[in-house]
């Protein structure tokens, strides 16, 4: 947007009118620049902001850059709610002897325009200690801090039932192995037994077996001593 700025003399004189420029197109810009300063000087924030450009970056054919008033709009958008890296830029630009003077030029718009004053709000540290002091109806009674105390949270119950659910679990698997267990050991202890007694009967049968044979041998020595009576009596 092409724009014209005013001296910074006619800041201080709200009612004066700029002067009538010689060409149309400058015409223009010098009636968008009132219309630009007079919702800036209501407290358009926007406007404000707009304004302080045009003044920081010399936007119209007519003007240069005035850092000055640049800084007192661009200060005046910042408080309003404005933001933007312009009134940052600017300071980095602008020398001791420049922000002294829009500091000066700004308390003058204030003192001339009561919608340019700065609002004055709470500090946030009376919001701390308004905050800070608890009524005596608030403060909590020994009764209901020790029953807040003797009651565990939820958060804590539930871990708890559930690891009772599972130690429950896992000594029933345990019960059900050691039954396992000792079901498996009779069954080999009644195996030991039976090969034991396999083993013993095999033993006898042996005993039997070496008697049958001894008592075999002795008939056959006695037929043998029968056969040879018989012989000699031939």
């Amino acid at each position: 947007m092409g724009l014209i700025l005013l001296p910074a003399a006619d800041d201080a004189r709200p009612g004066a009118s700029p002067t009538s420029p010689p060409t149309t197109g400058a015409a223009l810009e010098s009636a968008e620049l009132a219309s630009l300063r007079v919702k800036a000087l209501r407290g358009n924030s926007i406007a404000q902001y707009n304004l302080g450009l045009a003044y920081a970056q010399g936007a119209s054919r007519s003007s240069s850059i005035d850092r000055v008033e640049a800084f007192v709009w661009l200060t005046l958008a910042a408080e309003g709610g404005s933001t933007g890296r312009a009134l940052d830029d600017l300071l980095n630009q602008m020398s001791d002897a420049d922000r002294a003077e829009g500091r000066r030029r700004l308390q003058e718009l204030r003192a001339a325009h009561p919608a340019l004053r700065a609002v004055t709000t709470a500090r946030p540290k009376a919001v701390v200690r308004i905050e800070s002091t608890p009524s005596a109806e608030a403060a909590p009674t020994t009764s209901t801090l020790t029953a807040a105390a003797s009651r565990p949270p939820a958060t804590e119950i539930q871990p708890a039932e559930s690891a009772a659910a599972e130690t429950k679990r896992l000594m029933e698997q345990v019960a059900a192995a050691g039954q396992e267990s000792r079901q498996r050991a009779a069954e080999a202890a009644d195996l030991r037994a039976r090969l034991a007694a396999a083993a013993q009967a095999a033993t006898a049968a042996a005993a039997a077996k070496s008697e049958l044979e001894s008592a075999l041998a002795a008939r056959a020595g006695e037929l043998n001593q029968v056969r040879r009576e018989l012989a000699a009596v031939r």
